[in-house]
C-alpha cells in the first residue's frame, strides 16, 4: 500500500505543479527525535507534514501543518500527538536548497515555538530537517527528519 501511495503521489506531482505554477506545495512523512527531558519520557515519533508557499520579491512565505505522534517510554504514560501550525519566510540561496525560519503554534502543548528548517530538493522529491523549540523554557523539543514530494 505504501508503495502504491508513493507511486500515485509521484505521478500526481507533475500535473499538480502545472495547475498551480506559483504555489510551492509539499507533502511528506517524517520521523521525530525528542530532545532533553522530553526524550526521557517519550520515544521517537512519526508523522506527516503539508507545506504551502507563495513567492514574494525577496523570499518565499511558507505555511506548514504537521502532525507528529510520540510514543510514551513508560506504558503507564500517555502518548503525545502534536499538531503544529507554522508560518514564516524561506530563502533559497541556491536552487533546490530551502532554508526557513518559521514560528508555529503547538496545539497539544498550547504554546508557541520557533521551528527553523532546511530542505534539499531533487526533481519532485525533497529531504527535510527541522528543530522545534517552544519559547517556554523546559518544554518539549524535538528534531524531525522527513522525506516528501514537491508539487
Amino acid at each position: 500500500r505504501l508503495l502504491a501511495v508513493t507511486a500515485f503521489l509521484a505521478l500526481a506531482a507533475v500535473p499538480a505543479q502545472a495547475q498551480v505554477p506559483l504555489l510551492d506545495l509539499r507533502l511528506g512523512a517524517h520521523g521525530a527525535l525528542p530532545q532533553g527531558d522530553f526524550a526521557d519520557s517519550h520515544d521517537a515519533g512519526v508523522g506527516a507534514y503539508f507545506r504551502a508557499g507563495i513567492p514574494t520579491p525577496f523570499f518565499k512565505l511558507m505555511g506548514s501543518l504537521t502532525y507528529t505522534n510520540f510514543k510514551a517510554a513508560n506504558p503507564l504514560d500517555e502518548d503525545v500527538s502534536e499538531i503544529t501550525v507554522q508560518a514564516g519566510p524561506h530563502f533559497s540561496p541556491i536552487p533546490l536548497l530551502d532554508i526557513g525560519a518559521e514560528v508555529g503554534y503547538l496545539t497539544d502543548a498550547q504554546e508557541w515555538a520557533f521551528t527553523p528548517n532546511v530542505s534539499v530538493g531533487f526533481l519532485m522529491l525533497e529531504a527535510t530537517a527541522s528543530y522545534t523549540k517552544p519559547f517556554q523554557s523546559g518544554s518539549a523539543s524535538w528534531v524531525t527528519l522527513g522525506l516528501g514530494f514537491r508539487f
